[in-house]
């Protein structure tokens, strides 16, 4: 694998030097009156990744021991000049584990209702695949107009460990899917009118569909899910260190089972600079959340009630700080804490969910990063499940620990692990985690672009 990640950075350094470039003193675009064209340019990374350790195979399945490769090639093609940065890039993601999936063929899944209709992999001779693609928009249109877009997707074959990165970090129910296609795209304008007020206007769109559903499933299962919202706000700065914010966000999600919601969430904000290292957000509000169509025959309710609507406060603290600094040592934190009303893209339904998310980075100038994270979230209300069935899956936390080192200025390498667990609601009579992940993890990543030296915060 060392070979061939080599080969490919080879290839793409190769690739790289036929970049086009130009710079302000180029002739300008007829119809486009001082627009520089700026710099396009071909970029091109590899990663090779090694695992080993403790996961299910298969959502609902037992964890047991597992070794997996990754090779990761990426491609991006890039736009720049003073005013616009373009950047659309595809990567394929190619998974060999062992044991291989298909081994589970046949066994009985352990855990959540979600994983009941546990389906065979591919044969063990091929490597699960996944195509991911992405792009993103950053322009400014005058001094005080700027434009942002993504959009980003992936189809094909996800393993275990990448299903809450499709689905989302909090999801705790996965699908025992092979085969899949999910995209999100969101994009917003923000005007400044003055030096206080400042309005903005936000959407965002997002679909998953289980691409190999097979005959017979359950009646009621959820194999796809549409959403899409747009957020009008505005920001007051009250004081040099204080900004209040006021937005109202409507949306719709619909699923495959021909139910849906319709939502309004407004809600205030308030940001506060409290002194040179911390930053303190707070967001308070309220969702409504409104029953569309009718209850299909075998599908979990939407709002956990037969109620046709539902109405949950919502908010949220985030903290960001630098909580000290040594020589060329800094160490940065961040912490977060809310609540939201939750639509589940796997059971189909809506229910408030608390999370919670803690982060620490040690930026070690010239070479080193070392991050630690932590994630948790459950679902505050109970969610019915057929009588004699296995509660779904509602609570999910994981701690991800990864040590960077950048070797050259096109190759780094990184070393970490990962602990998480998935399992019901919190107040489930007998309770207990039963998705362990426990897994480490070395990776080598060549690219053409040169990589930044992990720097200090400016003081």
């Amino acid at each position: 694998m060392g070979a061939a990640l080599f080969a490919f950075c080879l290839l793409a350094d190769l690739g790289a030097q036929a970049s086009v470039a130009s710079d302000g003193s180029a002739p300008e675009l007829p119809g486009a009156p001082g627009f520089v064209p700026g710099i396009l340019a071909l970029q091109a990374s590899g990663t090779s990744e090694s695992r080993a350790g403790v996961a299910p195979l298969i959502p609902g399945f037992i964890p047991q021991s597992f070794v997996a490769e990754i090779l990761i090639p990426r491609l991006a093609l890039e736009l720049r000049n003073p005013d616009l940065v373009f950047a659309a890039w595809y990567s394929p993601r190619i998974f060999w584990e062992y044991p291989n999936p298909s081994s589970l063929a046949g066994q009985l899944p352990n855990a959540s209702a979600g994983s009941s209709q546990a389906l065979a992999p591919a044969p063990a001779s091929e490597p699960l695949i996944l195509h991911t693609f992405g792009l993103a928009l950053d322009a400014r249109t005058s001094r005080s107009v700027r434009l942002t877009a993504a959009a980003g997707g992936s189809i094909g074959e996800p393993d275990y460990t990448t299903l809450p990165q499709v689905l989302g970090t909090g999801q705790a129910t996965l699908p025992p899917v092979v085969e899949l296609a999910a995209a999100s795209g969101q994009a917003g304008v923000v005007a400044t009118l003055s030096k206080r007020w400042q309005v903005s206007l936000a959407a965002q769109g997002s679909h998953w569909q289980w691409l190999d559903i097979p005959a017979g499933l359950a009646p009621g299962t959820v194999t796809s899910q549409t959403s899409a919202s747009a957020e009008p706000a505005a920001a007051f700065r009250l004081t040099a260190r204080d900004t209040l914010g006021f937005g109202t966000a409507v949306g719709w999600v619909s699923y495959s089972t021909g139910n849906g919601a319709f939502i309004v969430t407004p809600a205030a904000t308030w940001k506060r600079h409290l002194d040179r290292d911390t930053d303190l957000n707070l967001r308070l509000g309220l969702t409504y959340a409104h029953l569309l169509g009718s209850l299909p025959p075998g599908a979990l309710p939407v709002f956990g009630t037969s109620e046709t609507q539902a109405v949950a406060p919502v908010g949220s603290a985030e903290i960001i700080l630098r909580l000290a600094r040594y020589d060329q040592i800094v160490f940065l934190g961040r912490a977060f804490a809310g609540v939201d009303f939750y639509f589940d893209p796997v059971l189909g339904t809506g229910q408030p969910r608390g999370s919670a998310t803690a982060e620490l980075t040690a930026v070690l100038v010239p070479s080193w990063t070392v991050s630690l994270r932590g994630d948790f979230a459950t679902i505050l209300e109970d969610v019915p499940f057929p009588p004699g069935g296995t509660p779904p899956d509602e609570t999910a936390f994981s701690l991800t620990l990864a040590v960077r080192r950048r070797v050259t200025e096109n190759f780094y390498a990184e070393l970490g692990g990962k602990w998480a667990n998935r399992g019901p609601t919190l107040d489930t009579p007998d309770f207990r985690f039963d998705q362990l992940q426990l897994w480490a993890y070395l990776s080598l990543i060549g690219t053409t672009r040169p990589i930044p030296r992990p720097a200090l915060p400016r003081e």
